[in-house]
Formats: structure tokens, sequence, C-alpha cells
């Protein structure tokens, strides 16, 4: 009788073909099992078990091609497989392969087939006394070669992940979203962003539940960790939780409703601390990677060191607002701190005070003393006013030996107190300085009330008008 193992699926054509032939009632013959292999919708090859070895002894159509570089008379199976597959070295021959690997099911490569990729599966079939061996092979250089395609782009982008010159690294946040899900419905939570703002110890629960699957060597340097541990440790006692500022903690806050809300991309300027507790600031940007709004196994975070960006720009704005010589603010800087004072003092109804000051004999300094003697007068002007005024007082030099200060208060007619400790705090300097000039200051005050309409630049006018009135009590004006 025929005799064909269970093969989980594999040749159902052939079973198919054999069921036709149940039909007959004498012996089936091995011609039979031959019409069944060409009649196999894949490319079939039967071999048989001969005293030289196993031989091919029938094919269908499909199989021609795999044929083409043998002798399909007398070919034997070691001599087709070894084509196709490499055969580990410890066996000690075919025989013994098929021996230990009952049903065969391998893929291989014939190089003399144009390097195709094939799929074999074999199934042992015993007729009597006869034993053979029936091929399905499936030709899947197509599906291979997306294999490897995938495989070299996955490469690629590993390649570029560890060597970007932006911290990455990637999230699963899947026990994140279980732990939300379970909250609101709990809780019966309306509004996500609220409930996270006012429960502090549910972000921190959150961010205790992300699992950093991998990040880069850039991640790294960035906060200064020797390894990938130091920073893969969510636990509270762990090393990330010294890397979190209040500032990234929102930032983690915002991310997660924006995840929850279905939102794919999230990007937001924030600031952490380095192991070493310095202080960065970052451009943080986040990507939900997959097609699911549900799915957030894979975050991709990229963080951007902006920190020397930042601090430049600070120092540009300095210079663009502050006057060099002496620090203070310059004209451009007092308008802008102004116009806010002044929309502050409305707000919470408080009254305004603008000293205009105009340093007295600032030339007879420069002719006699020098124009460094001259700088350091303007210097020392500075100081004087610094120490009169409070340090939320804007202070600012407006312009050669032109000073202007504006302080808020609630009380009225404070101009003359101040005055006079301003008038105090020259008379101080010049006694126990050892200047070869005196500082001498004229003053001009405008007082205004929160009722009044502000404008800056008229307030400015009023002020010098007073400022040279006194200058012309003193007789100091310039000729």
């Amino acid at each position: 009788m025929l005799y064909m193992e269970k093969d989980n699926g594999i040749l159902y054509n052939f079973k198919a073909n054999l069921l036709g032939h149940r039909r007959l009632k004498k012996k089936i013959s091995s011609e039979v099992l031959g019409e069944i292999t060409k009649n196999n919708v894949d490319m079939a090859l039967l071999f048989e078990k001969r005293f030289s070895g196993w031989r091919l002894v029938s094919y269908n159509m499909l199989s021609e091609y795999l044929l083409k570089p043998f002798d399909s008379e007398d070919l034997s199976l070691k001599k087709f497989l070894s084509s196709f597959l490499i055969i580990d070295e410890k066996e000690e021959n075919l025989e013994n392969y098929i021996k230990k690997h009952d049903k065969l099911r391998f893929e291989g490569r014939g190089e003399s087939h144009d390097n195709h990729y094939f799929s074999f599966k074999a199934v042992p079939v015993n007729f009597e006394e006869n034993k053979y061996y029936l091929f399905s092979v499936i030709d899947i250089t197509k599906k291979k070669l997306r294999e490897f395609y995938l495989k070299e782009t996955e490469q690629k982008y590993r390649d570029m992940f560890e060597n970007s010159p932006i911290a990455l690294w990637e999230h699963d946040m899947t026990d994140v979203k279980r732990y939300l899900d379970h909250i609101i419905e709990k809780k019966k939570v309306v509004n996500l962003k609220e409930f996270l703002k006012e429960d502090s110890d549910a972000i921190v629960r959150c961010v205790s539940l992300i699992s950093i699957t991998s990040m880069n060597k850039k991640t790294l340097s960035l906060f200064e960790a020797s390894s990938p541990m130091e920073l893969r440790d969510f636990d509270l006692k762990g090393n990330l939780y010294k890397i979190f500022s209040t500032t990234m903690y929102n930032t983690y806050l915002e991310l997660i409703v924006a995840l929850y809300n279905g939102e794919v991309h999230f990007e937001k300027e924030t600031s952490a601390y380095t192991l070493k507790r310095q202080k960065i600031q970052l451009n943080f940007h986040a990507n939900r990677l997959g097609n699911f709004r549900n799915d957030w196994s894979k975050i991709e975070i990229s963080m951007e060191d902006v920190t020397e960006k930042q601090n430049l720009l600070k120092r540009l704005q300095d210079m663009a607002h502050n006057d060099i010589l002496t620090g203070l603010n310059n004209r451009r800087g007092f308008n802008f701190l102004a116009e806010k004072q002044i929309q502050i003092a409305k707000r919470e109804n408080q009254y305004l005070y603008l000293f205009f000051i105009d340093m007295d004999g600032m030339k007879k300094i420069n002719d006699r003393y020098g124009h460094e003697n001259g700088d350091r007068a303007l210097c020392d002007t500075a100081c004087i006013l610094n120490e009169t005024f409070r340090e939320s007082d804007i202070v600012a030099r407006l312009g050669g030996d032109e000073f202007t200060v504006l302080t808020m208060s609630k009380e009225k007619h404070l101009q003359g107190v101040i005055k006079n400790r301003l008038m105090l705090n020259i008379q101080k300097f010049n006694e126990t300085s050892d200047r070869p000039y005196m500082v001498k200051m004229s003053v001009g005050v405008k007082e205004i009330e929160p009722s009044e309409d502000t404008d800056l630049d008229e307030i400015l006018r009023d002020a010098d008008i007073l400022m040279y009135e006194e200058k012309k009590k003193k007789g100091t004006l310039r000729k």
C-alpha cells in the first residue's frame, strides 16, 4: 500500500491528487506517483530510493527551470540539494542528513539559477518496499529581496539612529496607556490634562511606567552618562529622575495628553539636568510610530541641545538691551521694560515715578582727566543709581551722560524721598572716593498717577524738562 506521513499542511495538492486515485482497486504503481507529481501546482519533483542512491524519477513542467543545470536523466538527490543547501560539515553525508531530518523543509539559493531563492518542502512517501521523496518547490526570490531590503533599511536606520548628532531614544509607553485607561475609567476623568496637573503622583507614576527600549551615543554624552543602564532605570530611586526638571515633567505631561488625544507629533522647548546636575536647554520632539492610535509601543524621542544657542541668544539680547560700558539697560532695553512696567502699574493701581538724570560737569572731567576717567565717572554714576534704587526698578543709561530710572509704588508723592536718598548716596561716594573728580547730577522727576493716560516718550520729555530746570537753577547748563 501507499504510505505518506502527515505533513501539517504541506503538499495539499499531492493529497488531493492521491485521493482522486482511491478509486483504483489495483495496486498503485510508481507511474501514478509520477502522474501526481506532474499535476502538482508548484514545482514538483519525485526522487526514488535506489541501490545507487536517491534518483529523480519524475517532475512536472514547472520544475524544468530548476533542472536546467543538471542531467535530469541521471540526477541524484545529493547533487540536486547540494546546489541549494549547505549541509553542516559535521554531517557525514546526505543520507545522515535525511535520516535526521525526516521531513525536509529549508530555503536555498541556486547560484546557477541567477541567484534565485527557493523554498523546499519534501515529504517522504513509502510504497510497498520502495521509498520516495516528493518535493514541492516555490520561487521565493521576490520575498527574499524584500526581506533583504527591509533588513538593509533597518540597518541603515539603526546606523543613522546610533550616529545621529541629536540625542535619540525610543520609549515603549504601552503600560502608561493601560494605566491611564484604568484611571480614567475608575475616577471618571473628563479632562486628562487637568487631572494630571492636580494629581502629581499620577504623572510620576506615568513616567515610572515608561520603558526606554533604545538610545544612541549622543543621548549618553548629552546627559553625561557612562552607559545606557544609567538612564534606563525609571525607578523612583533611579538616575533618570535626576535629569528631570519641573519643566521636563510638564513636557511629559503634555506629551502624554497629546498621545491620548491621538496626536502623532509633539514638540516643545524644555529643560533637563545632566547626571552631574548641569542644567541644559532642549528642543524636545516626539513621534508616535505605527498606524494605530492606541499603539504606544514605539515613541521616538529626539532632543536637541540648544543650551549654547540659548546662551548666545541671551547674550545677543543683552547686547541689544544693555549698555556695554555700565551694564545698565540701554534706551532700547529701557523702552521694552518700561512699557511692561506701565501696564503692571495700571493693572495694580500703582503710581509711577520717572527720574531723568544728567551728570554735571562731564565735559570738564573728560577735558581735565581724560576719557578713561570720564568712562569711570559714568560707571560710578551707574553704581550710585543701583545702590539708590531697588532691583525691581528699571535703571538705564540713555546715552552720553544721560540716565533714567522708572520706579513703581502704591504710595504717592515719593519723588522727594527718593531724590534725597540719591543725593545722600552721591555725597557719600564723593566723601569716600579717591577719584580726582566729583560726581554731580541734576535730576528731574515726573510722577504718574494710575488713572493718567501714559505715553512713555511724553513722560521722558516732561522729566527732561524738569531736569533742565534744576540744572538751570544750579547754573550748570552746558555752553
